[in-house]
């Protein structure tokens, strides 16, 4: 359960992109192991904007590093698959994160592979 919440305050971060203040790095073990997640919505702005998903996967380290990682997106403009990513990520205290993912370039078309 400890695992879900910790993944679940990183996604939250992740999507509205905000900052932890004070202490941070703190309680980076809570978040060690296999990972996997899914995002969808609609991406644009107000006067187009489109159906989108993802999915993907990485593995933290507990120590602050992310390996592995893994994107596929799909959307009306067509679709990425295999967007490897490493990176970081901190959390504090209070138990908020911050994730920073570095994307390789994508492989682009069907089949994913």
């Amino acid at each position: 359960m400890r695992k879900w919440n910790a993944l679940l305050i990183l996604v939250l971060a992740l999507c509205f992109a905000s900052t932890v203040y004070g202490q941070t790095g703190v309680n980076n073990a809570e978040l060690k192991g296999d990972y996997a997640f899914t995002f969808n919505g609609f991406s644009g702005n107000l006067a187009t904007s489109s159906i989108f998903g993802a999915v993907g996967r990485f593995t933290a380290d507990g120590a602050g590093n992310l390996t592995n990682g893994e994107l596929d997106t799909n959307g009306v403009g067509g679709r990425a698959a295999g967007q490897s990513f490493t990176g970081t990520y901190s959390i504090g205290a209070d138990n908020r994160g911050v994730m920073i993912s570095i994307f390789r370039a994508a492989r682009r078309g069907w089949p994913s592979r």
